[in-house]
Order: C-alpha cells, then structure tokens, then sequence
C-alpha cells in the first residue's frame, strides 16, 4: 500500500467509511464500462467459451455449516472467456438457480460483433440458444444431449479441437477462486455483484501484464523496485516498462483496487487515480 499511496500523492489511507461511500456512488455500468476496457488490453480470436460457477456468499467452514444446520446460497456466476488470451469478455452474476440455456440469449446479444464462436457444454442445449446465436452470426458449437441415435451422430461430427478450447473456460474459474477467493465479503447481493465485476476486470488486467503464451515468451516478473516488467532470457535480464492502469493489493485482510492514469511509455508517470476497498469483514 506505501507505492499505492504514494502513486496517488496519499500520505495516509481514508477512512473505511469514506471508500465505501466511493464505492457505492459508482454504478455497476461503470464497472462494466471498465471490464470492456479490460478486455482491449487483451488480444482475443473470437472464439469464445461459455460456462457457470458457484461462489460462496461468506466465508464459512463447512464444519461450522453442518454443526448449526445453516444453509449459504451461492452466486452464480456465468463467464463469457477468449480461448486465445483467457480473457473474460463478459459475466453474469444472479442469486437463484436459473438454468443455463436461459441465461446465454442474453450474454449473446449483449456482446454482438465481440464473438465468432461459441463453445458450450451439454447445460447449453437448447434451440432458443442456437437460433440467437444464428441471429447475430455467431456460430454455435455446443454439444447435444444424446436422446437418440441422432444426437450421438451430431455429437461425433462436432470439431472436436474446437470444441476442447471450452476447457479454457474451467481455467480461468479455478484462477479466479485460487488467486482472489471463492467466496464474495460484501454482504449486499448488488455490492457482490460489483466485487465479482471487480475480480473479472483485474484478472484481465493481470493476464496483459503476462505474456499469452508462456510456452514461448520468457516469464515476465514484476520488479518491487520500480514501475519496470524484468524479462529473464538466456542473454541475462532486461528491464522494459510497464504502463499501469490498475493496481491490486491485499492487506489486513481486505482486498484493495487503485485505478490510476499513466502518461509516456518510458518513465510513466503516474497521475491521479482511485483507491477502493474491495470486499472487507
């Protein structure tokens, strides 16, 4: 937190109240609005995977759970994800447990022109989705439940290649769970909302930091010393600059979020920004 502060010209944090306040005052099309640009930093194919997951509303053991009988509902999350650079695309977030075909139609025609094909598994089955998806020119690979004989010869036809970059998908949830947490702190269901919003947006943000391929790129380290990525290759280390937007940090148990402005490619610059307070007991 002292580069944070330091990046904003801060001498000392605000108060709790005062970052909640600044929370709250930012809707969550301008969370959306940010996630979108997110995803510029990112390169994408249009290929893109569609699949749900679950994240805790609390952190409770499941010890304690059983001993008292108490039953947490979880969040559904549904993730739009690129298969080229896993970044997410778009995400749906709700409380009950509506079915998977019902909730594609919408993340379809909300990111019309962004996707090219989209791969989903079996919970995807449904006419209404392909015929959306035909509507905006997006080619839908989505394996049939197997009724008959005929589903099974769909099935054997599909590109099965294709179809396995739906993997990607699986990735980027256990990322997200492993690396911020499978469980939401806020204790509003539309404040959980904006906190996966959040979460979505910093991992893309992250994967730009990154190379795409790291099979074939050098690992690329971020240097504690300076705003520097070091670059370690067989002809030594080579330092390069990074232009931050956001910063990520955790501390005292709380997650925290500085969005900055960054001017020039060599020696960046940092100018005025946000800090907020993500999701804290």
């Amino acid at each position: 937190m002292p580069r944070i502060r330091k990046a904003v010209n801060l001498t000392e944090l605000p108060t709790p109240s005062t970052l909640c306040k600044a929370f709250d005052r930012l809707d969550m099309a301008v969370w959306r609005v940010l996630l979108n640009l997110s995803v510029t930093l990112l390169p994408t194919n249009g290929v893109v995977g569609i699949d749900a997951s679950g994240f805790d509303r609390s952190h409770a053991s499941k010890h304690y759970t059983k001993r008292t009988k108490l039953t947490i509902q979880q969040l559904k999350v549904t993730l739009l994800v690129d298969t080229r650079s896993n970044a997410i695309i778009d995400l749906h977030v709700m409380t009950t447990r509506k079915h998977d075909s019902q909730i594609a139609p919408s993340l379809i025609k909300r990111k019309t022109g962004e996707i090219a094909v989209l791969l989903g598994d079996k919970g995807y089955d449904d006419q209404k989705v392909r015929a959306v998806a035909h509507e905006e020119d997006v080619r839908p690979v989505i394996k049939h439940r197997e009724f008959s004989s005929l589903h099974k010869a769909w099935n054997a036809r599909l590109d099965a290649d294709l179809y396995g970059q739906r993997s990607q998908n699986e990735t980027v949830n256990s990322r997200l769970k492993r690396k911020y947490g499978a469980f939401v702190r806020s204790r509003h269901w539309w404040k959980q909302f904006r906190e996966l919003t959040i979460a979505c947006l910093i991992h893309n943000v992250d994967r730009s930091l990154w190379p795409v391929n790291t099979a074939q790129s050098p690992a690329m380290v971020l240097s504690k010393r300076s705003e520097t990525a070091r670059r370690v290759t067989s002809r030594g280390t080579v330092y390069t600059p990074l232009r931050p937007t956001f910063w990520f940090s955790l501390e005292n148990n709380c997650r925290w979020l500085a969005v900055l402005s960054t001017v020039g490619r060599v020696n960046p610059v940092l100018g005025k920004g946000l800090i907020f307070r993500i999701g804290c007991p």
